[in-house]
């Protein structure tokens, strides 16, 4: 159960390749990585900054890059969908969030419009309808998934297919109601994950996964958000 599961692969590699020759000292490894070569390990990447007021962050945005592809990294409560063009064959939305903490919460709740008729589609498997669910995300993430990263991320396990007009979710802060990244977490683990948030919102997903994305197959489809709230 795959859910935005980003392995970083061969950037150690060619970061240290020839570094040490014949020098049998320990190699330090290079900048945004810790240990001893050959065992580097990725630090977990700084959070993307918090948006201006009024808006949220676009992505994932890890290690410098925008994984919500033809998208900006803020948007405002109301913003357009990508859609295919010549430059950005594959485009789409993923994460949107803020830094909202959830801890003391019990549910979340939010209400909006989708303006336009799309159609939508999911960006990596079109098996089912592209959907929108809840997502928060524990402090100190590296985006792998792995170890005890499995448990960083999570989303909620009721999600609302994309289609115009309006909609709405509501979802309690309970571990039977989320998943993590693979689907393996504890609740113990749930519960310090909800006490540890570095951001809060939603995410467009499909049959690949829960923050795989999803884009309109032709431009004019917005997404006006009318209520997010943490109670």
């Amino acid at each position: 159960m795959d859910r935005r599961n980003f392995l970083i692969t061969g950037a150690p590699a060619l970061l240290l390749a020839g570094c040490s020759g014949g020098n049998k000292t320990p190699q330090v490894c290079p900048p945004g990585m810790t240990g001893i070569y050959p065992n580097c390990q990725w630090l977990p990447p700084p959070p993307p900054p918090p948006p201006p007021q009024g808006q949220w962050n676009m992505g994932p945005q890890i290690r410098g890059a925008q994984y919500s592809i033809g998208m900006p990294t803020t948007v405002g409560d109301r913003w357009e969908f990508p859609s295919p063009t010549k430059e950005v064959p594959y485009p789409h939305a993923g994460y949107v969030t803020r830094p909202i903490s959830l801890a003391g919460k019990t549910r979340i709740r939010m209400t909006w419009e989708i303006e336009g008729e799309g159609p939508f589609l999911a960006a990596v498997d079109t098996q089912i309808p592209p959907y929108l669910c809840f997502h928060f995300q524990r402090n100190g993430d590296d985006w792998s998934g792995v170890n005890q990263f499995e448990s960083y991320r999570w989303y909620s396990k009721d999600q609302v297919n994309l289609a115009p007009g309006p909609a709405s979710l509501e979802v309690p802060l309970q571990w039977s109601a989320w998943v993590s990244v693979m689907g393996k977490a504890t609740e113990a683990d749930f519960a310090a994950a909800l006490n540890d948030v570095c951001c809060t919102g939603f995410a467009f997903g499909g049959a690949s996964g829960k923050g795989h994305g999803a884009y309109a197959t032709k431009p004019g489809s917005f997404f006006v958000l009318k209520s997010y709230d943490a109670f």
